[in-house]
């Protein structure tokens, strides 16, 4: 049975990875992230590739397994030196409730909307304060993040290898399945294999044509 929060309607919502194990990701992803949940640390990272595709859920989940304090930013609102200061500073900056051993992250989504002097000012920013609080940014587009801010991240291209495509529509149509189920609905699984091939990997998209195709969207 999937987890899921049933007081949301949108599936892409309402069955969202809660943890690494949850999330659809190519082999090599996967690895790499679970580095760093057995470290029990987490640098500096920069999550690229088409939207739809589990970037920011695969952050959270991350920093979940980890079990730090995260900070969430969104790019497209906060954009502004201003903002990074009343924010991003003051959490960086700040105790934790849960003891002082415990690491911090801030998520940055949709970082490619960031003004360049907020740029700036991440740049320098995320060296004074590597020892407790580590940065991880989501973009559709890699170019717009400044080189300074890359250099200081490891990147992670989340564009699915062509020798895993067939691997993980099969493991998305079983998910997909198992979602129906717990929703009580009744389907063809050719219809579910076609919705997959046309989608992917855009897991979003995925689930909100299945749940239109249901005849569910309120």
């Amino acid at each position: 049975m999937i987890a899921g929060n049933m007081l949301e309607s949108d599936w892409a919502q309402r069955y969202r990875p809660v943890t690494l194990k949850d999330c659809v990701l190519p082999s090599s992803i996967r690895k790499t992230l679970q580095r760093f949940v057995s470290r029990g640390v987490i640098e500096n990272l920069i999550f690229h590739g088409q939207c739809g595709i589990g970037k920011t859920s695969s952050a959270k989940a991350l920093c979940r397994d980890v079990d730090v304090d995260l900070l969430e930013v969104n790019g497209s609102d906060q954009t502004s030196v201003v903002d990074f200061r009343k924010t991003v500073k003051q959490f960086a900056h700040s105790l934790s409730l849960r003891g002082k051993d415990v690491k911090k992250v801030v998520l940055i989504d949709e970082a490619e909307n960031l003004t360049r002097h907020y740029h700036a000012a991440l740049r320098s920013f995320m060296e004074d304060v590597s020892i407790n609080c580590s940065f991880v940014l989501t973009t559709n587009y890699l170019h717009r993040i400044s080189e300074g801010v890359q250099n200081r991240c490891l990147r992670i291209d989340f564009s699915v290898p062509e020798a895993e495509v067939e691997t993980l529509q099969l493991v998305f149509t079983a998910r997909l399945k198992a979602i129906l189920e717990q929703e009580r609905v009744s389907y063809h699984s050719e219809v579910l294999a076609r919705i997959v091939a046309l989608e992917f990997p855009c897991f979003r998209q995925i689930l909100k044509q299945a749940q239109v195709a249901c005849g569910l969207v309120k």
